[in-house]
């Protein structure tokens, strides 16, 4: 008795493509459809210690916030952190 070879379609490729494939790590924040916007937290560290914190909802304004404050000399790093 011979068995014939099946030909994969499709759905039963990608299906055993899935279970090879790694599993990507979920983010705490997830997939939530009711979110309208994130917040993102620019921390800046001054050179005697300091700290200052600052939140914006849009990504772009926060990174340049950030870099406009590396330019001062007292400053010594800045950081950008999505908080929700």
């Amino acid at each position: 008795m011979t068995l014939a070879r099946r030909r994969l379609n499709w759905h039963s490729a990608a299906a055993l493509l899935a279970v090879f494939m790694k599993k990507r790590r979920k983010t705490k924040f997830g997939k939530d459809k009711r979110r309208k916007h994130r917040h993102w937290q620019v921390t800046v560290y001054y050179h005697d210690g300091e700290k200052f914190g600052r939140v914006y909802t849009d990504r772009a304004k926060a990174a340049k916030f950030a870099e406009r404050q590396k330019k001062s000399p007292v400053v010594k790093a800045t950081r950008v952190v999505q908080i929700s």
